[in-house]
């Protein structure tokens, strides 16, 4: 059984990754999918494992990572082309499909056709496996067709990050930073009210930056420098 080896797995996105697992090791069986997060919640990130194990463990898969503003941009090209929505095939022969950041698509209606067309095949005839992410949900913008995905897609989200996740990433990045933590540093850094990995990872590349070599970093060190405080 495949699994997200290299990715910190905590309550915060433990539904996403269950739901990234499931698709790796039955793939075509629950298209489309999509993962909803607030931006900084690592829904890229969790997109290119995908895409990393897809490509060492299905060989045989055709797989595609784009972005929904590389996506708008072929239809675009496409239909000066030329061509009509419902004429577009692009990406009819991919077997695995990832769109990061699907939101940039919402509002342009032959993208939206096309993008309709890719994932109703893929449920239809299942011959397509499609995985998204978005910041926005479809009521947010309004659109008909991407509400009609938003409803029908399996829909799993990543939450801000919790204890253990915070933990989790403190502790890497300390690694990696030869950062001399100590314990009241880092239950410090932990407690705060982070919303986003990004922030966390901003905060913590500030204090690698800030302190001095070998120097320990406690709590009033954190505080000196607003770990945590302008978030």
């Amino acid at each position: 059984m495949m699994k997200l080896d290299n990715f910190f797995v905590s309550g915060a996105n433990e539904e996403a990754v269950a739901m990234a697992e499931a698709v790796l090791n039955n793939v075509k069986a629950y298209s489309p999918v999509l993962i909803y997060a607030k931006p900084g919640r690592g829904k890229t990130h969790l997109l290119h494992e995908i895409q990393d194990k897809c490509k060492s463990a299905l060989a045989g898969q055709k797989v595609a990572f784009t972005t929904g503003r590389q996506f708008l941009e072929e239809v675009d090209r496409t239909i000066r082309l030329g061509a009509k929505p419902n004429q577009i095939k692009i990406y009819d022969d991919v077997d695995i499909l990832l769109i990061d950041d699907l939101e940039e698509i919402f509002g342009n209606r032959e993208a939206e056709q096309v993008f309709t067309n890719l994932f109703l095949s893929s449920m239809n005839e299942k011959k397509k496996q499609i995985l998204c992410t978005s910041s926005v949900l479809a009521k947010e913008c309004g659109s008909k067709e991407m509400i009609r995905f938003f409803d029908r897609a399996c829909m799993v989200q990543l939450y801000a990050p919790d204890e253990q996740l915070k933990q989790s990433i403190v502790e890497k990045m300390a690694q990696q930073f030869m950062l001399n933590l100590n314990e009241e540093a880092k239950r410090y850094i932990i407690a705060q009210p982070f919303s986003s990995i990004n922030q966390i990872l901003g905060d913590m590349t500030k204090l690698a930056a800030l302190v001095e070599e070998n120097q320990q970093v406690d709590q009033q060190l954190c505080q000196k420098y607003h770990i945590g405080q302008n978030r």
